[in-house]
């Protein structure tokens, strides 16, 4: 990212305070949790918020999220299975957990198609999390006009009177006649 010259670079970390700040306001959701056996959450952003409406006062656990995000308890289960196995491993490799995409609840109801990205930090799990319901919703589309097109294609072509010959030129290209 370019620096604005006018302002001398940084030359320190940024402190305890701005760094909530920026966590704050991220244009992602953020959410950091506790990794003990009640995990506590400790942090949700504006654009969580945003995003899914639910203030910390709604999810103050990782048990209240689940039940929330994920209200039928068979979607819940599959969710969890692949997510505690996926933390755990990150919990003893220091690491990230890798990233996952599951259709999460919004406090008014919706679905959100979200995708899930994690990492351990001390015993704390900060998670980022990429609402890509508009993106899923355009390419369900997208996929939809193809195939009505392909459908509106092969029944103009098998409606041509046989000894018909039909020539597609693209766009741009010139009119030809053939030769007399």
């Amino acid at each position: 990212m370019p620096h604005d010259s006018s302002t001398p670079p940084p030359t320190s970390p940024p402190t305890s305070e701005e760094t909530w700040q920026l966590l704050e306001n991220l244009p992602l959701p953020v959410i950091i949790a506790s990794q003990h056996e009640n995990a506590r959450v400790i942090f949700l952003n504006r654009q969580f918020t945003a995003t899914f409406g639910y203030t910390i006062e709604d999810i103050p656990t990782k048990e209240d999220w689940a039940r929330l995000a994920y209200p039928d308890p068979a979607y819940r289960n599959e969710v969890f299975t692949k997510w505690n196995i996926a933390e755990e491993r990150a919990i003893r490799e220091h690491g990230s957990v890798e990233a996952m995409e599951f259709q999460v609840t919004a406090k008014d109801g919706t679905l959100r198609d979200t995708l899930f990205h994690a990492t351990v930090l001390g015993d704390t799990l900060q998670v980022t999390l990429t609402d890509l319901t508009e993106r899923r919703t355009a390419e369900r589309e997208l996929m939809s006009t193809r195939k009505e097109l392909e459908r509106t294609a092969y029944e103009v072509t098998e409606n041509i009177p046989v000894g018909t010959y039909t020539m597609v030129l693209p766009r741009a290209a010139p009119w030809r006649s053939f030769p007399s």
